[in-house]
């Protein structure tokens, strides 16, 4: 090995326990007093080093110095916390097991290891052990996730984590049904990818607390269900008048946080498609986003209790699913039996019902050969009828107040978002 690399991969080596090393004797510094005994940015960077040499002497040595260098860092360790568990010192292994980490990390940076070049090994190298720093210094974010997230959520994870690694590989990838309209592989990417985003919205609104201001209820909530965010602000805010203006501030940013997520859920499907849609999504989401900055105006610091429910669970899937599948055929034989009305009526009365399978549905129709214009203007359709949806469900259930307030800038947005579509 030619010198500048071996020095090149023990300067890798040395920073990767430098990092770590700073964040654990930050922590440390800040920590009880039996916190303070192992381990700090010398100690980390001496182990980085010696996982650095050990793999230098490798090609001479063989690999059993490794092995037995990782087992005197394995005992000294195991007798470290042997130590606290005989003076009864609830101590975590926090710690030891970063050192572990930077000891493999520093052999890492000096190994040649088949299949990964000198550059990408060392950039793994720095990539990892600045994730483990990272790790390590939010792990106050990280108990408070734990602590927010209930067994139902871990159980409604667990489900998700079986959709994606397991059902999903075992559905067939051909067309099935009338017309070859369903594809399962498909149906159930799209399942997952729509679970994927309301879960990854409804834990973000579960780390940020129970009882969060307007503002992140409608921006997160947004992502989790719109709809779920309009059925509950208004309600709450039928029950205390008082948070009229605070709730329509949560139900339009929501509304205007649907708009690109559906966007996003749409790339998955039909990136063709996008430039079409363009135009009506971005002056939907900007009109709503104005307006939540008008409503926003002279608005209290209330807040209000937003119980959103885990969105993902099998049968919830199922249910999706199920719709999804009937959309895409009602779509597809409405299309071929009535041509556009037909397509515009169900993308309409669909779009009520939600939002995201009908636009998935006419993305995929899209990919199969429907016209880019007749798709975009079902896709607009659908999720302008559901804007309104929600601005229906502000005025029924939340009172003519919330319901003028939503309802303005909601009936804006859906104007804005067809005149756009009409403009060539």
């Amino acid at each position: 090995m030619d010198w500048v690399i071996a020095m090149t991969g023990m300067g890798v080596a040395l920073g990767s326990g430098l990092i770590v090393g700073m964040e654990r004797e930050h922590h440390q510094r800040e920590g009880e007093e039996e916190e303070r005994r192992f381990g700090g940015v010398r100690t980390f960077g001496l182990l980085a080093l010696v996982g650095g040499a050990g793999g230098l002497m490798l090609p001479a040595l063989g690999p059993w110095l490794l092995v037995a260098l990782a087992l005197v860092l394995t005992l000294t360790f195991a007798g470290l916390i042997l130590v606290d568990m005989a003076l009864d010192r609830g101590r975590g292994i926090t710690t030891e097991l970063a050192a572990c980490a930077v000891f493999l990390l520093g052999a890492m940076s000096t190994i040649e290891l088949d299949g990964i070049d000198r550059e990408h090994r060392w950039l793994l190298v720095a990539a990892a052990s600045t994730l483990l720093m990272g790790m390590l210094s939010f792990r106050g974010s990280f108990h408070r996730l734990a602590e927010a997230v209930s067994g139902k959520d871990l159980r409604a994870a667990f489900q998700l984590g079986v959709l994606l690694l397991v059902v999903l590989p075992l559905l067939p990838d051909e067309g099935l049904g009338p017309s070859g309209l369903i594809n399962p592989f498909e149906l159930g990417l799209l399942v997952a990818l729509i679970a994927a985003i309301g879960f990854a919205g409804y834990v973000a609104v579960r780390t940020l607390g129970d009882r969060t201001g307007m503002v992140l209820t409608g921006l997160l909530g947004g992502l989790a269900s719109s709809t779920a965010v309009a059925l509950q602000v208004s309600g709450r805010v039928k029950e205390v008048p008082a948070l009229e203006r605070s709730g329509a501030l949560a139900v339009v940013l929501a509304s205007a946080v649907m708009v690109p997520r559906v966007a996003l859920e749409l790339t998955f499907v039909s990136t063709s498609l996008l430039p079409s849609v363009a135009p009506s999504l971005i002056t939907m989401t900007v009109i709503g986003l104005i307006g939540a900055a008008v409503v926003a105006r002279g608005r209290g610091e209330e807040n209000v209790d937003v119980d959103l429910k885990n969105p993902f669970s099998m049968s919830q899937a199922l249910k999706f699913g199920a719709l999804f599948a009937a959309l895409q055929l009602a779509v597809g034989l409405a299309t071929a039996r009535f041509g556009d009305a037909g397509l515009y009526t169900v993308a309409g009365l669909g779009g009520l019902t939600d939002a995201d399978a009908l636009v998935l549905s006419v993305g995929r129709l899209h990919q199969g050969g429907l016209a880019s214009d007749k798709a975009a203007t079902a896709v607009v359709l659908a999720i302008c009828s559901n804007t309104l949806g929600k601005a229906g469900l502000a005025w029924f259930l939340g009172g003519r107040g919330l319901g003028l307030r939503v309802g303005g800038v909601l009936l804006l947005a859906t104007a804005g978002g067809l005149l756009a579509l009409l403009i060539p």
